[in-house]
């Protein structure tokens, strides 16, 4: 109850901008360095563990990236090879095409001019017959 009505009245001075008087005996500034030496090398300490820990999932983040990159670089260069490769594909069977054609136009115009032959042939032997006939 003493301890509850110290606090009351500390919290009473700081809340209304009074000032304290802290004393200090030679042993306390001694235990006070001491402690906060203490407090020092633990912040460093753990200022040193977050480096650590914040250097550790910066290069496995790096690694992640440098991966999906080699993968997305070979996966573009795997593409770009099949692109090329489907290219020369289709130049070929456009020759391919393109020959083709010129056959079937040649092969129509041997048609057309076979059936012109026969018509002409056809018809000088009906004429041949036609004569015959009328002897």
């Amino acid at each position: 109850q003493v301890h509850e009505q110290e606090v009351k009245e500390l919290r009473d001075k700081i809340s209304s901008g009074g000032s304290m008087d802290i004393q200090m005996g030679e042993g306390s500034s001694q235990d006070l360095v001491a402690a906060l030496k203490a407090i020092r090398e633990e912040y460093e300490e753990i200022a040193r563990k977050n480096k650590e820990d914040a250097e550790r999932m910066f290069q496995k983040k790096a690694d992640a990236v440098k991966q999906d990159a080699a993968a997305n670089v070979e996966a573009a260069s795997v593409a770009k090879s099949e692109v090329k490769e489907m290219k020369s594909q289709v130049q070929g069977l456009m020759a391919e095409l393109e020959a083709l054609k010129a056959m079937q136009r040649s092969l129509e115009e041997q048609i057309a001019e076979a059936e012109r032959s026969n018509a002409e042939a056809l018809e000088g032997k009906q004429v041949i017959i036609d004569q015959l006939k009328q002897e």
